[in-house]
């Protein structure tokens, strides 16, 4: 009998490059367990990449990953639809799935998978591009929002199968769609339950792009609350910087708060190192105006770190206030840096609410969240004629 075929159109990571955050760390771990859990299938992989210096197929027992070579990948201004879409169904015409699995309900691989055949394409919405799109800024921010909003409404009107990866997506986009919605979150990568504590006292952790999404102006407001009664208080941020103008208002704002000894910026990290920031918090804060599920705040509590986020998107699905985390209004700083103190002045506290996160992290391990995608996989070659 022939081996079932199922592609994923998705980023991923690089060859030979640390797994970063995000997506592709999130299929990687998926697929090193789907590739276990069902050997009679064939998993593949299709991904845009401008790291690789020329296309490549790697194979691994029964996973393929196709990196097609493409340059203009972070150029996605100048890129017309019509060229991700040539490029991705020569691709899966050429490789021939049962099955395509595409990650977003962007031009890259929604567009042209859905295209290919509802039918037999399963979406994942990875973000509520309507709800984002509010955030984001500028000419450029403005351009995206409005072509990013089309192409959501086009594919959601197509996608007979989609998985939303919090309850609050699928009920953000189940009027834009007839399809059938499956809640499936992302998983946490085993190595984050590994981390033993050893906090460094009043230490604070942010980790995600610097974007206007992400609310790094009221964290360093509470920040400014909290050096009052914490005047050792330090928060380290991890992360790129998405929006160069928001970077500026950042450091502007730090040094009006004369925070310059307080806040340190650490840029990205590979895994060791963001372990070891993981490690030494003390609380974890995520004041984020919109997240679809939130796999930082999953990390942080895989570490047993405690968490102060916002009641944003998706994060209340994955925290219950009070009991594995703290949730505060979005913008309030004031409720922030109070959640906050609170925590630092209380390390039972900390301790009780970390062991509670990583027994919450538990229920995303990889295995888990693999046999769920099997299951939509087996019911869509089940319903397809």
């Amino acid at each position: 009998m022939t081996a079932k075929k199922i592609l994923i159109c998705s980023d991923y990571p690089s060859p030979g490059k640390p797994i970063t955050g995000g997506i592709p760390r999130a299929l990687y771990t998926i697929v090193q367990e789907l590739k276990k859990i069902e050997p009679d299938y064939e998993f593949h992989i299709c991904t845009l990449n401008s790291d690789v210096k020329k296309s490549a197929v790697i194979n691994e027992d029964n996973l393929f990953v196709h990196y097609i070579r493409f340059p203009w990948k972070y150029m996605p201004i100048l890129v017309p639809k019509q060229l991700t879409d040539y490029i991705i169904r020569k691709n899966i015409a050429a490789i021939q799935p049962d099955i395509v699995h595409a990650s977003g309900t962007g031009k890259d691989y929604a567009y042209p998978a859905i295209r290919w055949d509802p039918l037999r394409t399963i979406i994942t919405v990875e973000g509520v591009i309507h709800e984002e799109s509010r955030h984001w800024t500028g000419i450029k921010g403005k351009y995206h929002a409005i072509t990013g909003r089309q192409m959501e409404r086009f594919v959601l009107h197509r996608a007979f199968n989609i998985i939303a990866i919090s309850p609050y997506v699928k009920k953000s986009v189940q009027l834009m769609t007839q399809g059938t919605i499956s809640v499936i979150f992302n998983p946490v990568e085993p190595k984050f339950l590994t981390v033993q504590k050893e906090e460094h006292s009043n230490r604070l952790l942010f980790v995600g792009g610097i974007e206007e999404r992400k609310g790094l102006d009221v964290l360093i407001q509470a920040v400014a609350r909290i050096k009052k009664t914490v005047p050792d208080v330090e928060l380290h941020i991890v992360g790129g910087i998405r929006k160069v103008m928001y970077h500026h208002t950042i450091c502007n704002l730090i040094k009006s708060q004369g925070l310059e000894k307080n806040v340190v910026f650490c840029g990205r990290l590979d895994d060791p190192a963001l372990f070891r920031e993981y490690r030494e918090a003390a609380v974890f804060v995520l004041p984020s105006y919109e997240e679809s599920q939130g796999i930082v705040i999953l990390e942080a509590m895989a570490t047993g770190t405690p968490v102060v986020a916002t009641r944003a998107g998706g994060i209340p699905d994955m925290i219950q206030d009070g009991i594995d985390g703290t949730l505060v209004e979005c913008g309030d700083d004031a409720g922030m840096a109070a959640g906050i103190i609170s925590l630092l002045g209380d390390k039972e506290r900390r301790r009780v609410l970390g062991e509670a996160g990583r027994e919450r992290a538990l229920q995303f391990r990889p295995e888990i969240i693999a046999r769920q995608h099997l299951d939509v996989y087996r019911r869509v070659l089940y319903q397809v004629p």
